[in-house]
């Protein structure tokens, strides 16, 4: 009886040396496809999330252009209030 025993010994023994190579290879390709379903579900993920990060940022970028030309009219109009005209940005 062999000191180290291992689960392909532990096959050949049950199954035969030919059953056991091919629950070997069903093992790998069953093994392979959970592999690339996993990686295809996580990419599919993080596209969307770059997706959604890049429409945000777009978004703030926009929302602070925005912002800017409220603000620079705020300025205009309290200096043409005021009569005191401001060199350059604030």
């Amino acid at each position: 009886m062999p000191t180290s025993f291992d689960f392909a010994t532990a096959q050949q023994i049950i199954f035969g040396e030919g059953k056991a190579n091919t629950i070997n290879a069903l093992a790998k390709e069953i093994g392979t496809d959970l592999a690339k379903t996993a990686v295809k579900t996580a990419l599919g993920s993080l596209v969307e999330l770059i997706k959604y990060e890049w429409g945000l940022e777009e978004t703030v970028k926009i929302g602070l252009t925005s912002l800017e030309t409220e603000l620079r009219n705020m300025q205009a109009f309290l200096e043409s209030v005021s009569g005191i005209r401001t060199t350059g940005p604030a």
